[in-house]
């Protein structure tokens, strides 16, 4: 059974990428099916259609031309009423394309991007767990939607632009060379010249883009880690550490990005001058066309001053054309190249498995044996974990697992879950000895179930994460299973959300619901990886003798450092580095295993348990509690430094009663994030200009060669008009058989006069537009991209200072925050990149254009603004249904989709331990069903608008030849008027065009901008202190606490009260410990020191003064923590342990690890040292390991507070005890609260407090607490249990009536 690790490591994949070929561009199109290829078809009909009518438009305007050549005023009426007929069905047949265009591709994508992505979620939960082990997970959402997205741009929009600008292309050359092949093959010469410029234009924008992506890929990573680890930051004052690492990796791209700016601005110059000095040259060879037809031998092609235009503007459209080809290539590309990851990920062909289907699953057993059974990691090979073990689980026993951290316990469980696969041996599953390895992972996956010490909640309500372990249970079975893992508290709050990971919820409390989650899977093996660690010791013996009982058939292997927990297993494996020292029941263990008897001896020592009371004392204390009983009264112990008892009494009615009242005024308290206040385009631009005041100089360049770029084309228009009359008026050809030599010579001279001085024109605007675009497109690249810096560095930071409870909130999910620091920035440095750059051009196009206008014809110019109304509904059309707002309507509902993406891929072992592939892939498809039919009728409407938005110039050019006519019939308006005043006002629309393409990101970058301005506004825990007028005292700290009637419950659980009145003191220099059941607001209490919320009233008091008067920093500052559940960043040791501190030497972090117990593991030969990375979330090691280095950086911190939740919990006695002994050596002078639910971990404690529902309700020292035989002492002796029991029976027969 020899493991494939090798030959599938993702590592060595990547080095085989560099051999394969590219992915064809059709084979993008996989996932169209017969009928999105016949819509396709039908879209491309369209396109095609769309890109004829500028080639078809040239051809009238040629013969419009001509008409002006004839003498006869009422011809020339006569011919420009029929061309504009023919203008005005041109406009109406390209609304028509224009819509079926868009109507159809629209929902041809949307089909095929809905597949791609499911498909694509679906190809990476079959991927193994060891491909996740060695890529950043953090990083890979950011990096699928990136690819998805490039597919979708490749095969979507570009598809359209790229089809009916070809159609135009090809269509305007043919038109070009049937009307005057000659002057079309000079023009055309030009353009291998124009290609070059392109293709250096795509090179460098290719460069750019590839460059960016990785940039932001790194970048996003980091925002993702920081934020799904939040509070970790907030605890140890990481704040401006995390922003300093984020800036360091965005300005280190900044440059590179900002090189290729320049190179795409040389580019896209020397473009826009050869376009003007190719213009030059058609000009000239159409002079010397038309002078050479005075030759009486002349038998070539006649020119006419309409067929010269024809050739002239199809060659012209269609070199437009050709221009906005090359960004389509480069999205094909992109696409291309994205595909090429995404399918490589798709056509992977998993690891085939020897699934034997003719088993029966049905008929094998429990039973597990492992023979001779070697492993190790595939990304830790030199380390061997198990080495050569042998062992048997028979069916329906109880089996337990203890050791060391580190000693191979939970890798036996991710073996039989097959996550891996073994080195050598057999793993032999049921009484018929079935190798596993003839099993499928599903198949076997049925049968097993598996709760680890960290489960993973999913950011959704308790319900949904229930039903992830059964998706056909009823709430009534729900209910009956949360009751039996005694979380009765929860039974009302199924629709309550978890928060991400959890973190809305202690860690007993998550435990509890893996549990029921786990039992609902109804499994034959259930494994239980420190499953109750964080539970008290009365609901662990609780729920341990509920599974006993009532799963007593199940194989059940349960690995525990708490040795009390397991001492009734069946029989027991003792572990040490990857062997069995030892096996068999408790007592044959402690007689023949010394490892196990000296773990034993350690623990026993350690927790100096007493003698268990007999069945007769436990009833009689029961019979006891249940006269002491109230309905209306509560006891709360409040014991004095002096040891005497006094008893306080608590009308519970008064109290609740009085908690609605101040509920209700401080409900609204909470800091919301809603986007209220929508600014206009005008006021974005201020509020950003201001952000990047700095660069002000590179944008007023910018703007200023901006406007000498718009202004191009309307004196370009002048000097079209110029030519056009010259060789009207000065072509010799005409009346040539009246004219004398001389007359015609003259006219030739004067031909030659007008064209020289309109190509000198050309070529100096040719010259000027080649400068002046490389200064805009650099200018703007710099300031974009320092803006984009800025705006990136603003929003993390202020990511980085909203309070816990924002995060809260569902609708903050990390991969929706992360998305707005890295996609939001850089569509807005697009606005800045592009779309400022076409405003100004739009400005200054349309006040040149029209000052010509006015001054060539001001009758003809009024007669042009009187079709305003006409651009007016346009523009309406155009802010509400523009190219590309599509696709932004569906990525708002991808962001809800990113959630689950997220959360399966971080969690991919809990997803594949519950088989929940399937059904996390269900609702990722149904999110994607929201968007489906609304894109589609959106994708109408887009069609609509932008046929008007063509339709419109044609119609407007036909009404305004006709009226020009008429004012040259009726009002002696010269045929120069005309021509200046009408194409000075088409191309100053065409010199503004440019904005029509953008507009769909100029509406995403106003929506980005708007969402961040108003993000600026939220108020932060630091702003907040400042509107308080908070005293920000830093004086030092001797670490009294004291709560003083402290009510809360969490902003997103109004409903649930956590803290009720709330009274404890705890002196300097002093340990103290809060012990009580989960849930009863023990780990609540640190997170209101840390100041991660408000209380609801009351107050919490550091030495006399209010910790709200003290600098949040300050105070962090001084507060050391250590979590059950420690989150470690995806770095070395060193850096984990070394976390935002300076001045720390490698001694220090050595010494900080001693008193950790973790030096030992560290500098194991084969573990790797303090540079040893630790994985995405600390994957790479085990739980005690994690929370051993979690403490060596809490000690390293040396704050004057420490606070100890369950810090020790996945620790075995051995090593706990070590690390204990060593804590409070050091922690002696200081003040320290540690929270347990082993009594021998807060035995030594000065005080313990004894929490239940939010009150504190006995405290004193160890033994006043056992001699009062009250809550402490039941809970300690686990006498709770009987009572629990009778309460849960009470319950569950109220369900069942």
């Amino acid at each position: 059974m020899n493991t494939q690790v090798n030959e599938n490591d993702p590592l060595k994949s990547e080095d085989k990428k560099q051999n394969e070929s590219d992915v064809p561009y059709l084979k993008l199109y996989r996932f169209a099916s017969k009928f999105d290829y016949g819509l396709m078809i039908l879209s491309m009909i369209g396109a095609i259609g769309n890109g004829l009518s500028m080639p078809i438009y040239s051809i009238i305007f040629g013969d419009l031309t001509d008409s002006y050549a004839y003498d006869d005023d009422y011809t020339k009426i006569k011919k420009a009423g029929f061309n504009t007929l023919y203008m005005a069905i041109l406009g109406i047949s390209t609304l028509l394309v224009t819509l079926l265009m868009y109507a159809t591709f629209s929902i041809s994508t949307e089909n095929q991007t809905k597949k791609l992505r499911k498909c694509y979620l679906e190809s990476l939960l079959k991927k193994q767990v060891m491909w996740y082990d060695q890529v950043n997970t953090n990083a890979l959402n950011q990096k699928i939607n990136n690819e998805i997205s490039s597919i979708s741009d490749a095969i979507g929009e570009k598809t359209m632009t790229f089809t009916f600008s070809l159609a135009a292309f090809i269509s305007g050359f043919i038109v070009g060379y049937i009307k005057g092949w000659k002057l079309a093959l000079v023009i055309t010469s030009a353009l291998p010249i124009l290609a070059i410029t392109i293709a250096f234009i795509g090179f460098s924008a290719s460069w750019r883009e590839q460059f960016t992506l990785k940039s932001d890929i790194e970048s996003s990573a980091v925002v993702e880690e920081t934020l799904s680890q939040i509070k970790t930051v907030k605890m140890l004052d990481g704040e401006d550490f995390e922003y300093q690492r984020f800036k360091k990796i965005i300005q280190h791209s900044s440059k590179t990005i900002i090189k290729y700016g320049l190179y795409y601005g040389l580019s896209f110059g020397s473009m826009s001058g050869f376009q003007q000095w190719t213009y030059a040259l058609g000009i000239f060879y159409s002079g010397q066309l038309v002078s050479n037809q005075v030759d009486i031998n002349y038998t070539g092609p006649v020119y006419t001053s309409g067929s010269i235009c024809t050739v002239f503007f199809a060659i012209l459209m269609g070199s437009f054309s050709l221009g906005q080809i090359g960004p389509c290539l480069q999205s094909f590309a992109k696409g291309k190249l994205a595909a090429k990851e995404v399918f490589k990920i798709l056509d992977e062909k998993p690891i085939i498995e020897e699934n034997n289907e003719c088993i029966n699953l049905n008929s094998v057993s429990g039973d597990i044996q492992f023979k001779d059974v070697s492993f190790a990691y595939p990304s830790k090979q030199d380390i061997q974990v198990l080495k050569n073990i042998t062992f048997t689980i028979p069916q329906g026993k109880k089996v337990a697992f203890v050791g060391q951290s580190g000693s191979g316990k939970s890798t036996i469980s991710q073996l039989l879950l097959k996550f891996y696969e073994i080195d050598s041996g057999v793993i032999l599953i049921g009484n018929n000895e079935i190798p596993l390895n003839q099993i499928g992972k599903q198949q076997f996956r049925q049968k097993i179930a598996i709760v680890s010490q960290e489960p993973a909640l999913f950011n959704t309500t308790i319900r949904e994460n229930l039903k992830l372990g059964n998706q056909n249970c009823s709430d009534e079975e729900l209910k009956e299973m949360l009751i039996s893992m005694n979380a009765s508290e929860l039974i009302d709050h199924l629709d309550t959300n978890v928060g991400i990971n959890g973190n809305q919820f202690s860690g007993g409390q998550k435990q509890r619901i893996a549990l029921a989650r786990a039992l609902l899977q109804k499994p034959e093996i259930l494994i239980l990886d420190e499953a109750t660690s964080a539970l008290d010791r009365t609901n662990e013996q609780q729920i341990t003798k509920i599974i006993d009982e009532r799963y007593a058939n199940l194989t059940r292997i349960v690995i525990a450092h708490r040795l009390t927990t397991i001492q009734d297993s069946d029989i027991i494996f003792v572990f040490l580095q990857g062997q069995i020292l030892g096996q068999g029941t408790h007592t044959e263990l402690l007689q023949n295993c010394e490892q196990y008897a000296y773990l034993i001896s350690k623990q026993q020592t350690k927790e100096d348990t007493n003698i268990l009371p007999t069945q007769t004392s436990i009833e009689a204390e029961l019979i006891r509690k249940r006269t002491d009983r109230s309905p209306k009264k509560t006891q709360i112990f409040d014991i004095n430094q002096s040891e005497k008892s006094r008893i306080r009494l608590i009308d519970t009615e008064n109290e609740i009663a009085k908690l609605s009242i101040i509920r209700q005024e401080t409900q609204q308290k909470q800091d919301t994030v809603e986007i209220k206040n929508e600014k206009s385009f005008t006021q974005t631009l201020k509020s950003l200009i201001l952000l990047n005041y700095n660069e002000i100089h590179y944008l007023i360049f910018g703007c200023l060669t901006a406007f000498v770029n718009g202004s191009i084309y309307p004196l370009f228009s002048q000097v079209i008009a110029e030519v056009i009359e010259a060789l009207l008026i000065n072509n010799p050809q005409f009346n040539i058989e009246n004219s004398t030599p001389e007359q015609i010579q003259e006219k030739v001279d004067a031909l030659k006069e007008s064209i020289l001085k309109c190509e000198t024109n050309l070529f100096i605007l040719g010259f000027v537009y080649f400068i002046s675009t490389t200064i805009e497109c650099f200018c703007f690249s710099v300031y974009s991209e320092r803006l984009t810096i800025r705006m990136r560095l603003e929003m993390f930071n202020k990511f980085l200072h909203l309070p816990v409870s924002f995060y809260d909130n569902p609708n903050n999910n990390v991969g929706f925050l992360t998305s707005r620091v890295t996609t939001d920035a850089r569509t807005v440095q697009q606005l800045f990149q592009n779309i400022i750059g076409f405003k100004c051009q739009y400005y200054s196009a349309i006040f040149v254009g029209f000052t010509l206008a006015f001054v060539s014809s001001w009758k003809l110019t009024l007669l042009a603004i009187g079709v305003a109304p006409l651009s007016y509904f346009g523009s309406i059309l155009s802010s509400k249904y523009v190219v590309g707002s599509q696709q932004s309507f569906c990525e708002k509902v991808y962001v809800t989709c990113n959630r689950i993406l997220m959360e399966s891929l971080t969690n991919i072992r809990t997803v594949y331990s519950l088989r929940a592939e399937n059904v996390l892939v269900e609702q990722y498809t149904r999110l994607l069903e929201e968007p489906s039919n609304k894109a589609k009728k959106l994708g109408a409407w887009i069609g609509v608008s932008s046929g008007y938005a063509q339709m419109k110039p044609f119609l407007v050019n036909g009404y305004l030849f006709f009226m020009g006519t008429l004012l040259l019939y009726y009002d002696g308006l010269a045929v120069l008027g005309i021509y200046q005043t009408i194409l000075a006002i088409i191309f100053a629309v065409v010199g503004g065009a440019k904005d029509v393409y953008f507009q769909s990101d100029n509406s995403k970058a106003q929506i980005c901008i708007n969402y961040y301005l108003n993000l600026l506004e939220v108020e932060d825990e630091f702003q907040r202190e400042i509107r308080l007028k908070s005293s920000r005292l830093k004086i030092p700290i001797l670490g009294n606490l004291e709560f003083k009637d402290v009510i809360f419950s969490y902003p997103q659980r109004q409903n649930i009260l956590v803290l009720n009145n709330l009274n404890l003191r705890i002196d300097a220099c002093s340990t103290v410990g809060f012990v009580g059941s989960s849930g009863c607001g023990k780990s609540t209490l640190f997170q209101l020191l840390l100041r991660f919320y408000d209380i609801d009233s009351g107050d919490i008091l550091l030495d006399g003064k209010s910790i709200y008067d003290f600098d949040l920093k300050y105070l962090r500052q001084h507060f050391a923590i250590v979590q059950q559940e420690p989150q470690l960043f995806n770095e070395s040791i060193y850096y984990n342990i070394k976390y935002n501190l300076k001045n720390i030497t490698q001694e220090d972090i050595e010494n900080a690890s001693k008193l950790s117990h973790a030096y030992d593991f560290i500098m194991q030969e084969d573990f790797g040292g303090f540079q040893k990375k630790v994985g995405s979330k600390g994957s790479l090691i085990s739980g005690g390991q994690k929370q051993r280095i979690a403490i060596s950086r809490a000690l390293l911190r040396n704050s004057s507070v420490f606070l100890f939740d369950e810090a020790t919990s996945a620790l075995d006695s051995n090593v706990e005890s070590i690390v204990q002994k060593q804590l409070e050596e050091y922690l002696i002078g200081k003040t320290s609260i540690v929270i347990a639910h082993r009594i021998s971990t807060i035995k030594n404690c000065k005080v313990i407090y004894v929490f239940d529902k939010g009150q504190v309700i006995e405290q004193g020292d160890y033994n006043y607490l056992v001699n009062q035989k009250g809550h402490f002492y039941h809970l300690e002796q686990g006498l709770l249990n009987q009572d629990l029991q009778n309460e849960m029976s009470f319950q569950q027969e109220d369900i069942d009536v």
